[in-house]
């Protein structure tokens, strides 16, 4: 799937030079004038410099990359944007995306940031009020709404319709636990990743010292030669190795081992291999995580890559960011399990 470049440099900017003309009595044509709209847009831009704002914002974009990554979908639209004429009975909200799925089911999603580390039947909560008048607009359309939600402490994707909140007052809620039951991303091609550990990569490298990995990720150094495995099993091909090393970046295996050993004065190997914390007894794989889960840890490194959100969306390209796999994807040398989970009713 490809990105519509708009150019919000050359039409957004002018539309909003005259949403504030409108509201003033400010002309385009003054230069004096334009210099008063910068310091209303400077004004603005720090009003919306809160946490709450700038992670919600980037969730919300953040969806739309994985919607378009998963490869499900052939059509991904922002919903809420752009001048809306409405008769005056109708009391709504706009829905963030309109999507319509390659076998052409189409809905709207409402995207929300969770963030929460308390316990797993803490719910995410939405005003009644707030659903309804986001359910106004949808019947105008005649589609459903579905909620995507990001549960970011734990650094879960899900998607579910109406029908599976529960209704605490005036409010719609759900827990994490529910919500994981009920998760529709399966539809937007989402899936869970197993293989065999260890991962690893090899680097063979001229380095007249012993090796410090400090030193090294300060200063960096030059590879002449780099291996992957899996299980044990070289791995050949350029898209396995490029697949490998994502999951070996953004998989939940956090067991990590550095060994560096000797071959001549002066070359060594570096050898990074990871492998889950816990082994299932009687099990040849293990699982990796979903494939959303993956490209928003990449995303977010992307987009904070010091911890504080530096920009909303990533200057790269959708296939840098993530992996949609081939039906028929087949390989021993970084042999998958690949589980597509239907949602529970």
């Amino acid at each position: 799937m490809k990105r519509i470049v708009r150019m919000p440099e050359k039409f957004d900017l002018i539309d909003l030079c005259d949403e504030f003309i409108q509201r003033s009595d400010l002309g385009l044509k003054k230069i004096t004038d334009i210099t008063k709209i910068q310091e209303i847009i400077a004004k603005s831009i720090e009003s919306y410099q809160s946490p709450t704002m700038l992670y919600g914002r980037r969730t919300e974009i953040m969806f739309a990359y994985i919607a378009a990554i998963l490869n499900e979908c052939c059509f991904v639209k922002k919903e809420d944007q752009g001048d809306l004429y409405l008769q005056p009975e109708y009391d709504l909200l706009i829905p963030d995306y309109r999507i319509i799925t390659r076998d052409k089911t189409q809905f709207f999603v409402e995207v929300k940031n969770c963030h929460t580390t308390k316990h797993k039947h803490h719910n995410f909560r939405l005003p009644k009020k707030y659903v309804d008048k986001i359910l106004n607009y949808c019947n105008l359309f005649s589609l459903e709404v579905k909620f995507a939600v990001y549960w970011s402490a734990w650094n879960i994707w899900v998607l579910f319709g109406l029908e599976d909140f529960d209704i605490d007052g005036n409010n719609y809620t759900i827990s994490l636990e529910t919500s994981i039951l009920k998760n529709q991303m399966s539809i937007l091609g989402d899936f869970e990743l197993g293989t065999l550990p260890p991962l690893s990569v090899k680097f063979l490298i001229d380095y007249p010292t012993p090796i410090r990995v400090k030193e090294l990720s300060e200063n960096g150094f030059i590879s002449q030669q780099v291996e992957f495995r899996c299980g044990g099993n070289l791995i050949t091909t350029s898209f396995e190795k490029k697949l490998a090393f994502f999951l070996m970046q953004f998989s939940n295996w956090h067991q990590v081992v550095i060994t560096q050993k000797d071959i001549s004065e002066s070359k060594r190997t570096l050898e990074y291999l990871i492998s889950p914390e816990e082994r299932i007894s009687g099990q040849d794989f293990e699982l990796l995580g979903f494939m959303s889960s993956m490209i928003s840890q990449k995303y977010k490194l992307i987009t904070a890559p010091k911890g504080e959100i530096e920009q909303l969306s990533p200057n790269i390209d959708l296939a840098e960011l993530g992996f949609a796999l081939p039906k028929n994807y087949s390989s021993k040398e970084l042999p998958l399990w690949i589980i597509r989970v239907s949602s529970k009713q």
